[in-house]
């Protein structure tokens, strides 16, 4: 991690503030670290909250538990604002080829001396990719579905706003994608083939 910290200070040369390379730092680790005890180091708990979709303690375990699953290998940053105890930064992640994720918004604050990511403010969401992949993940056996149910699933999984989605792929959170699924299994034929 002090590699990592120190990588992302160079970068930026010396005309970086220290609150700016601390906040590069936070929100470098909070989205790369396959460490647990980042869930606590680089997020508050409202962050943790927001993309576990769970509360209190259950958030932190279910950060802790899917650390070592993120598909996020860096970050590239647009922009760092800071304004006090408060930062916001839009980062591009890299890594997981097939997640969509193009652009993240997120908000930061400073406590006790520290920087830590609170929120996901904006994302977007290239939904080519996210069609792509989703089509390959539900035409894989042994689970796979029919074309009409297929398309009917992506139709409504990219209805959502990208923001929100963006959360669901973030936190690994699979509820979206079952609630599609649900629909659209439970859906007429001609709902399925999207024509009503």
């Amino acid at each position: 991690m002090a590699i990592a910290a120190s990588a992302l200070a160079s970068c930026g040369g010396d005309d970086m503030s220290a609150d700016e390379k601390a906040v590069r730092a936070a929100v470098t680790q909070a989205a790369t670290s396959k460490d647990p005890d980042s869930c606590t180091r680089y997020s508050t708990q409202r962050f943790l909250e927001e993309i576990t979709r769970r509360r209190g303690r259950e958030a932190l375990r279910s950060c802790r538990a899917e650390a070592d699953e993120t598909g996020i290998e860096s970050v590239t940053f647009d922009r760092v604002a800071i304004s006090g105890p408060r930062a916001s930064a839009t980062v591009r992640p890299e890594g997981d080829e097939e997640d969509g994720l193009r652009t993240l918004e997120l908000k930061l604050r400073k406590a006790d001396g520290r920087w830590k990511v609170d929120r996901l403010a904006r994302a977007t969401i290239d939904r080519g990719e996210v069609d792509r992949g989703l089509r390959e993940e539900l035409s894989t056996p042994p689970d796979e579905l029919d074309a009409a149910s297929i398309g009917c699933v992506v139709r409504e999984f990219l209805a959502i706003d990208e923001t929100k989605l963006a959360r669901a792929i973030i936190g690994g959170d699979p509820t979206l994608a079952s609630l599609a699924i649900r629909k659209c299994l439970f859906a007429t034929p001609a709902e399925r083939a999207g024509k009503v």
